[in-house]
């Protein structure tokens, strides 16, 4: 298969890959701030804010076609999604015998997913390392993209002008950080974007049945759903709380008035739709986990919930983290240790959230304290690795549309070249950015540790002015763009930097 750029040279391509992509995330994210600046408080006039998000669609899913088509991206991930030894490919050859005995690596969801278009690949007759099988293995994670980006223009029209969320809409399909993601990488944590932005949307309008199953779906198709557990627990938790306060005062306990109360429903509610989907959850792994723990529910509830969270070997794996700038990058980790670690993070996660969410209890101000108390986890605690930090970003994207702070979008801007930096960094030094059969890796690792140090650097201190930003947000100072009637470059970029 030829290299995507047809040059001899394979480090030549992966170089310049790694320049553009690096060139596009600050075109594509300095070009969508413009436009919402120009645009925020304009009057809808025509088909314009379809006309903008219809164009950045086309040319996203053009992009992904293209990548995934010619690039096979990094091997160990497609290795982790298709191999021998990942969870599809157990399935696939062995059914569900012993499947997740030994912990997940796939998530229910995502295996159902994939095993659909691993099936229609073999179908097909594509061989599992031909670009055939690459192109279908990838092919649910570019749909999923799209659904995203469809979901964020149509469900966020509420709540900001349609200008801004087809603009944004439109940065999620443009920018490298989601693409490298679906089209390049690949991971499967692309699944469960939609359903992770569906539960909030449906936390922000108090709609607890969505967003029970919402989360439920998403805690079943990604590891990375359990980090925003203390986010939902604390809102449930503080809901429930308030809804039994009013309760007290209430005359009538009529079960079906009581059900239909916005504000005191939420006690009967949240337990009903907790243990509904719970129940629900296990069913629908039933199928893939009663080969291994014979339909055991406890057992269940820990290989799926409690289990990933303390598998952890390295200190930092290619990820964006704090432990690079100290040379830990690769480097094993106590796994004595790793519950102890596991329980301080939950504490300190979940004190911050409370500390920042108690003070204004604001829906939406939840939702950009999720995005930081997720970024604080991947940069401040273990065991991660390249893509896992991909959550933040369509959750920053959301919290902008709700809160329209433009310090969100700086934030966004800054994470954004630390991840493409990075992923891209990985993906040079390997020499992954083709389909060839084999890869050229680098002699000298010190191109992949300073691209490590620099990106873990660079989101240390977008982390830092996070911080900043999440706690004016939490006390009601929101610093908004300005009403601008001009479309010049130079005046908007005035109105997003202006203190």
């Amino acid at each position: 298969m030829l290299n995507i750029f047809s040059v001899s040279d394979t480090f030549a391509t992966d170089i310049t890959m790694f320049v553009i992509l690096i060139a596009f995330t600050l075109i594509v994210t300095v070009g969508a701030i413009w436009i919402i600046s120009a645009t925020m408080y304009r009057d809808v006039k025509g088909n314009g804010p379809l006309t903008i998000f219809s164009i950045a669609l086309v040319v996203g899913i053009i992009i992904r076609v293209l990548l995934a088509v010619f690039v096979k991206g990094n091997r160990a991930a497609y290795s982790a999604v298709l191999g021998s030894q990942s969870d599809l490919g157990h399935l696939m050859s062995n059914g569900t015998r012993d499947l997740y005995a030994n912990g997940v690596s796939t998530y229910p969801i995502s295996l159902y997913i994939l095993y659909i278009f691993a099936k229609l690949g073999s179908a097909l007759g594509f061989a599992n390392e031909s670009v055939g099988m690459q192109i279908v293995i990838k092919l649910p994670l570019i749909i999923s993209d799209i659904i995203t980006a469809i979901l964020i223009y149509k469900l966020l029209s509420g709540f900001a002008s349609k200008y801004t969320t087809a603009t944004i809409a439109g940065l999620f399909m443009l920018t490298p950080v989601h693409f490298i993601a679906s089209a390049i990488w690949p991971t499967d944590i692309v699944l469960v974007l939609p359903l992770i932005l569906a539960a909030f949307y449906f936390m922000s309008l108090k709609k607890y049945f969505g967003m029970f199953a919402a989360y439920s779906a998403a805690l079943l198709t990604s590891k990375q759903a359990l980090y925003l557990y203390p986010v939902f627990a604390v809102f449930v938790v503080l809901a429930f709380i308030k809804a039994c306060k009013q309760l007290r005062f209430s005359v009538s306990h009529d079960f079906k008035e009581l059900w239909h109360d916005a504000d005191k429903s939420a006690v009967i509610k949240m337990p009903v739709y907790f243990l509904l989907f719970l129940l629900i959850s296990y069913i629908i792994c039933l199928p893939l986990t009663i080969g291994a723990i014979n339909a055991a529910f406890f057992k269940w509830i820990f290989i799926i919930y409690l289990k990933p969270l303390a598998d952890i070997s390295l200190y930092a794996n290619n990820s964006i983290s704090i432990y690079n700038i100290f040379g830990r990058n690769g480097v094993g980790f106590n796994t004595n240790m790793a519950v102890w670690f596991v329980i301080a993070c939950a504490i300190i996660v979940t004190s911050l959230i409370c500390f920042m969410y108690l003070g204004k209890k604001n829906r939406a101000n939840l939702i950009a304290i999720a995005a930081f108390a997720l970024a604080t986890v991947y940069i401040y605690f273990i065991g991660f690795s390249t893509m896992d930090m991909l959550l933040v970003f369509p959750i920053m994207l959301l919290a902008f549309c709700l809160i329209k702070d433009k310090r969100l979008l700086t934030v966004f801007l800054i994470f954004s070249v630390a991840f493409v930096l990075n992923s891209a960094g990985v993906l040079t030094y390997l020499g992954e950015f083709n389909s060839n059969a084999s890869t050229s890796v680098m002699n000298d690792k010190i191109f992949l540790s300073v691209i490590n140090i620099m990106a873990s650097i660079i989101a240390l201190l977008a982390h830092l002015y996070m911080i900043l930003v999440t706690l004016d947000i939490s006390a009601g100072q929101r610093k908004t763009f300005e009403p601008i009637e001009t479309k010049s470059f130079k005046a908007n970029m005035k109105n997003w930097l202006a203190r």
